[in-house]
């Protein structure tokens, strides 16, 4: 069966400060997003996953103030 990936785009402007902008992501049946990659801002793909795979990114950044911020949750159909 052939693998498919998942070709992300970040906002211009979004995330140029932070000091450790992470991509976690889960699958059906994660329980919580416990794949996680470092955020490429220009724009990166990520996988490979089975055909009609549902992936659930996120964007998880920190900085020297204390605290992280969280993005919303988008899943994407991969197929």
């Amino acid at each position: 069966m052939p693998a498919h990936t998942a070709l992300l785009t970040y906002d211009a402007d979004s995330g140029l400060h932070a000091a450790t902008p992470e991509l976690p992501w889960r699958l059906p049946g994660d329980v919580d997003s416990g794949h996680t990659i470092p955020v490429v801002l220009t724009g990166q793909t990520v996988g490979p996953f089975a055909p009609n795979t549902l992936v659930t990114f996120r964007v998880r950044t920190a900085n020297s103030t204390p605290g992280v911020a969280l993005s919303a949750s988008k899943a994407v159909l991969v197929s």
